[in-house]
């Protein structure tokens, strides 16, 4: 180990240890106790060098120069050398950290999902239990007698009210509320259970009979459904029929879709676009893994998601950031630059609002995603075309353009009973405010 010599070291200001060229104060033992060289040490070390290299020359001993120096430059990268493994050994555990962080997350949005059973709106104290028993759930469907003395099916939930349910993000949410109140107005028993959790929660609690109907978006359900083995398109009628099919076995039936649809799209601000000269998905390609992606934590597992964007386009992004479902903190990550590029909806109101830029989706990634309620077979059966009048003409009504204006509505902090019981009204598919339910 080189020292440093007391009486004429022109390194003496920087606060050496008598055991090396270390910085006191810099630096933490790395995996093998070697301390990180900061680069101002080697500076010192240079300058040493230099100061011993004079005194050799002045006594001509030549050989101990070259021995000195060619001693200082071996240590110098054997450390330089250390300084790598820690940096590489740094960035592995960084790595791993945020992979554990996701999980983590991920772990989380599930215990929320399922802990929201219990909530107010789903007043059943059942549902919780069947969930937990969903192997018997089944075998549970009785008989009883509905509206009228028609003989209908006892659903699971053993309540003969209708249970509307929604995903965890707020177009959902308000969705689920449209259909909620048209229904209420024209003499249905509803109930809701909004804001559940991701589709990985709700989609079997409908196929269960825990919930009984859910505003679904067309090509992700089939993609969902059929775990990939279907492939969803840009054509409505043809993702319908395949979802139809999908579900025919599962005592779910698929209704009428709307005209309004909502994708994903990836989103940037404008500088980002400007900065990268970025139009498309495809434009990504050269600089995304210098560039984060952020979006709901399930998005590495799902097809339309990281893995399609991998497979279609071949992206490869510096990390990912598991956030919500196009909601306020993937918004305002994107807007503060905490990630680069965000999964955002296409109906998201926050895309006008923060002037973000959408890349168009050049490969065609993104198939038919128009909203379409799935329900029940028992409840179909059960009340008919009285129902399902009900049910289609929302559907009918319901344009991307209207629901973008009502998400920016919610955003904004309007209530989602208030957006949902005015957007009915202006249509003509209630008469007065309807009732909120329970």
């Amino acid at each position: 180990m080189l020292s440093c010599p007391p009486d004429a070291s022109p390194c003496r200001s920087k606060r050496l240890r008598p055991d090396g060229w270390r910085r006191v104060g810099r630096g933490s033992p790395g995996a093998d106790g070697r301390d990180p060289v900061a680069v101002d040490d080697l500076a010192c070390m240079f300058e040493f060098c230099a100061a011993y290299a004079v005194g050799v020359l002045e006594s001509f001993d030549v050989t101990a120069f070259l021995r000195g120096l060619a001693g200082a430059v071996i240590r110098a990268g054997a450390n330089l050398g250390g300084v790598v493994i820690a940096q590489n050994r740094d960035r592995e555990r960084d790595r791993e950290q945020a992979k554990r962080g996701r999980e983590r997350a991920d772990r989380e949005l599930r215990i929320a999902a399922a802990n929201r059973l219990r909530a107010p709106h789903l007043s059943s104290p059942r549902l919780l239990v069947l969930m937990l028993v969903a192997v018997a759930l089944m075998s549970c469907v009785g008989t009883g007698r509905g509206p009228g003395g028609v003989r209908t099916p006892a659903i699971v939930t053993g309540d003969g009210a209708i249970t509307v349910a929604s995903f965890d993000f707020s177009e959902n949410v308000l969705l689920a509320e449209i259909y909620a109140q048209a229904l209420e107005a024209n003499g249905f028993e509803v109930k809701r259970g909004l804001d559940l959790g991701a589709r990985e929660l709700v989609e079997p609690a409908l196929e269960r009979g825990l919930v009984e109907f859910v505003p679904e978006y067309l090509g992700t359900a089939l993609e969902f459904v059929t775990r990939g083995t279907a492939t969803a398109t840009s054509d409505v009628k043809a993702t319908h029929r395949g979802l139809a099919e999908a579900f025919r076995g599962r005592g779910i039936v698929v209704l009428a879709s709307a005209a309004a649809q909502d994708a994903n799209a990836l989103a940037v601000t404008a500088q980002t676009a400007a900065d990268h000269d970025l139009r498309t998905i495809s434009d990504l390609i050269p600089v995304a893994r210098e560039l984060a992606l952020g979006g709901p934590p399930e998005c590495p597992d799902r097809p339309l998601c990281l893995p399609g964007l991998q497979g279609t386009y071949g992206l490869e992004f510096e990390s990912f950031q598991g956030l919500d479902a196009s909601g306020p903190l993937t918004a305002a990550a994107l807007a503060s630059g905490q990630v680069d590029v965000a999964l955002l909806f296409t109906t998201d109101g926050d895309i006008r609002t923060n002037g973000f830029i959408v890349l168009e989706d050049d490969r065609g990634l993104q198939p038919a995603e128009n909203v379409t309620p799935v329900v029940r077979r028992e409840i179909v059966d059960a009340y008919g075309s009285r129902f399902t009048k009900v049910v289609n003409d929302v559907s009918a009504m319901l344009t991307t353009d209207e629901l973008t204006e009502m998400n920016r509505r919610v955003d904004l902090g309007e209530e989602t009973q208030k957006v949902a019981a005015a957007w009915l009204r202006s249509n003509d598919l209630v008469q007065e405010d309807p009732p909120t339910g329970t």
